[in-house]
């Protein structure tokens, strides 16, 4: 959820967003929710999360699919790439910042990842709660651990990745650089502990 509603804040605010799906399975969140529409693939979570952008499916497995994905960066003058692939596939699907930097020169390129850019663990919300600490500060003191009624390490991901994007675009506007940014959803998740590490580590509380 982490990359669909930090797309979903740049859609509202106006950007021109454009979701890749694989052409075989796509998104399978769009088969998550109700069929409010009477549409196929179109179910009320996907909805939620993806309204005013456009979609498109490229096989990026396949040569043709990395050359199409590369005319349309050039094309369509794309300002923001942003990815949520394990990192083990970005040279292999096209999509590292070094080849498409070659592309455009000036692109702020984002890769979103669990644990870091040299960790290929996969990685989810409740996950991220659990290893974090957030689910430990979560119900009641006699029982277990709970996980948090919003997902929290994922939309606090979003809220992260969108700061930095800002500080990108204003950055790009200065000195007409691009950058790589690397976000993990763990270091986010963690960043939320503040007061609770502070407190424990420092105050013995």
């Amino acid at each position: 959820m982490v990359v669909p509603y930090l797309t979903y804040r740049l859609a509202m605010d106006g950007m021109k967003v454009i979701r890749l799906e694989n052409p075989a399975q796509g998104d399978p969140n769009r088969m998550v929710g109700d069929n409010v529409l009477n549409e196929e693939r179109m179910n009320s979570y996907f909805l939620c999360i993806n309204a005013g952008k456009k979609a498109i499916t490229l096989n990026l497995a396949k040569p043709a699919g990395r050359e199409l994905l590369q005319k349309l960066i050039k094309d369509l003058d794309v300002d923001i790439f942003v990815t949520n692939q394990l990192p083990r596939n970005y040279k292999k699907l096209g999509i590292d910042y070094e080849i498409l930097k070659a592309v455009k020169e000036d692109i702020i390129w984002m890769g979103i990842t669990g644990f870091g850019p040299d960790s290929d663990e996969g990685a989810y919300d409740p996950v991220l709660q659990a290893r974090s600490g957030l689910m430990d500060l979560t119900g009641e003191p006699d029982r277990e651990p709970q996980v948090l009624g919003i997902p929290l390490s994922d939309l606090g991901t979003s809220e992260h990745a969108y700061g930095l994007l800002m500080k990108a675009i204003f950055n790009r506007s200065v000195t007409g650089q691009g950058c790589r940014i690397d976000l993990s959803m763990f270091d986010s998740s963690v960043s939320w502990l503040a007061v609770p590490i502070t407190m424990t580590a420092s105050f013995g509380r």
